[in-house]
């Protein structure tokens, strides 16, 4: 059912993402404001890696609180692209034992896809069909549809 759908159908765009000399503490402060678990480590809008939960938690009880996230993050996480095909994303979140990876063009963020994102979209796409919106129309581009 995934076969059809891309990324670009499914990702979060309104992800935060965090400097590489932001602290956990930062990053602990997302977490409880937003409820967002992962979160790109981006300079300007280039990404340069990914502080996952796991990676958090483990800096937090290894290091404390005001260890720069340059120093826990993960730095060979490939980013997906918005036409990669959903099915083959979600498989690569489960072989790599994670939860969510940044999607970006040309190395510039865009936002994340997690297995949240792609569960929801099933559960449409399961349900309802035509309400997921093609690919083409769900790029924000001033008013279309976004998540």
């Amino acid at each position: 059912m995934l076969g059809n759908l891309t990324v670009e159908q499914a990702y979060s765009r309104q992800s935060r993402s965090l400097h590489p000399y932001s602290t956990l503490r930062e990053a602990v402060d997302l977490t409880l404001s937003t409820f967002q678990a992962d979160f790109p480590v981006c300079e300007n809008e280039q990404l340069v890696g990914l502080l996952t939960q796991t990676r958090l938690l483990e800096a937090l009880n290894r290091q404390g609180p005001d260890v720069p996230l340059k120093e826990v993050m993960l730095t060979d996480i490939t980013p997906v692209a918005p036409n990669e095909e959903l099915f083959a994303v979600q498989q690569r979140l489960a072989e790599s034992h994670l939860e969510a990876l940044p999607v970006a063009e040309e190395g510039r963020f865009l936002g994340l896809i997690t297995n949240r994102d792609i569960s929801e979209l099933y559960r449409f796409v399961s349900s309802q069909p035509d309400l997921i919106p093609k690919s083409q129309t769900s790029v924000d581009h001033g008013g279309s549809y976004t998540r």
